[in-house]
């Protein structure tokens, strides 16, 4: 019988969606997270105080169908990670950010550890980054464990954002520190490593790892993010300019730069660029003249129920990204209806000429290209590719969908590993 505890780490991360699949299908004996809205939470944030403030509107957004007592959350670790977010996006005391995090890690680690000790589950699966010491426990007690790591492998992942999102060959991978290699440490001591697309798993391949030990499930469109996309009844209006969306921290990984210098070969052409999340300090003050363009806005934070409004009145939605693990963002685009423009290393589902357009990643000549034969394409040829995009996503990458592969991937995992153990 399949009795696992899920470590989610802080935020709302698809680990939790994947303890509320596991909880259905009676397989979950506990998630361990950051802050959460338990009842009590819940009360405190629904009073007047609270109802405009972003951060609780994101709070009420990690619930997920799980019995309030089998939550573990750690408050302690939660202020500490906000706290240097705080700092960080303010481009402010960027060593005491960097120490808080670690701190806010290594409480966590601290606090899953206690929870590992206590429990008598065979699975253990954890965020990477957000197992450490727990893992060992974990291993002495007996148990299966797996790391769960949604990004590219962390010893190539910053030579892909210098190097225009290009594998490295042979020994170029760079020197890892902080964070990043107690992330790695993490991954290195797991039984198995379940990602999250095809994109990240050629990352592990180029360190050397054997496919076998790579799992790879997409986690595609939750339940929260679908219930918003069926309450929407916009109809695209195709006599208007095509409109354009990005959605994601515009930073350079995420491709900002390439983005900029593509929309503006586009001068003389009539569109429109709406830019959502956060725009990091050094990039306001460099695309200073690109955001006062009147074709250009800009939103820090849009809750999920307004993204979805805004991804269903969009055209495109482009995504030049050098690395990143399955970005969420390109699956909630398409459940909306979007054409998508974006790279390989996305980790998305798109294929070219299917549901969008494959740029190569850091190629700006190419990313002009696709803007500019999208801006020439038939809008109706253009609204059919999303909706059969929508179709797709909310039919076959859906959270039952993610839940059935996952759980089937405990079996298979968890009797390999038992029949290994008995051999010994």
């Amino acid at each position: 019988m399949i009795k696992a505890l899920i470590s989610n780490g802080h935020f709302k991360f698809f680990l939790s969606t994947a303890a509320a699949e596991a909880y259905k299908r009676g397989a979950l004996e506990g998630l361990i997270t950051g802050g959460y809205p338990t009842r009590l939470i819940k009360k405190i944030i629904s009073l007047s105080l609270f109802k405009k403030s972003v951060y609780a509107g994101r709070l009420s957004a990690r619930q997920e169908s799980i019995q309030d007592d089998l939550v573990k959350c750690d408050w302690i670790s939660e202020l500490l990670v906000q706290l240097a977010l705080f700092l960080q996006n303010r481009g402010r005391m960027k060593g005491t950010s960097t120490a808080l995090f670690r701190l806010g890690f290594w409480v966590y680690c601290s606090r899953a550890a206690r929870v590992v000790e206590t429990s008598t589950v065979n699975i253990y699966h954890y965020r990477s980054g957000y197992g450490l010491q727990s893992v060992k426990i974990a291993k002495r007690k007996g148990m299966l464990v797996i790391c769960d790591h949604s990004i590219a492998h962390p010893s190539i992942l910053q030579y892909l954002i210098d190097n225009n999102g290009m594998m490295p060959v042979g020994d170029d991978a760079r020197k890892i520190e902080g964070i990043w290699l107690d992330i790695k440490r993490d991954i290195d001591q797991a039984d198995h490593v379940l990602v999250n697309s095809g994109f990240v798993k050629e990352t592990f391949l180029n360190q050397g790892w054997l496919s076998e030990n790579v799992s790879v499930i997409y986690s595609g469109l939750d339940n929260q993010f679908l219930v918003e996309t069926q309450k929407i009844n916009l109809e695209r209006d195709i006599s208007m300019p095509i409109k354009f969306l990005f959605a994601g921290n515009f930073n350079r990984r995420k491709g900002c730069e390439i983005l900029v210098d593509a929309f503006k070969h586009l001068e003389d052409e009539i569109w429109s660029l709406e830019i959502i999340g956060h725009i990091e300090p050094i990039y306001k003050k460099k695309f200073h003249t690109f955001f006062l363009d009147k074709r250009v806005s800009c939103i820090d934070f849009l809750t999920r129920s307004a993204l979805a409004k805004q991804m269903s009145m969009a055209d495109i939605f482009v995504f030049p990204s050098l690395a990143e693990g399955s970005a969420r963002v390109i699956f909630e685009a398409m459940a909306c209806g979007c054409y998508v423009i974006t790279t390989p290393n996305s980790g998305s589902i798109v294929e070219n000429g299917v549901h969008g357009t494959l740029v190569s990643p850091g190629s700006i000549e190419q990313l002009v290209l696709a803007l500019k034969n999208v801006l020439k394409m038939d809008r109706n040829l253009m609204k059919s590719i999303g909706k059969k995009n929508s179709i797709l996503v909310k039919n076959s990458y859906n959270q039952k969908i993610y839940g059935d592969s996952l759980v089937s991937l405990y079996a298979m995992l968890l009797d390999n590993f038992n029949k290994k153990n008995l051999s010994r």
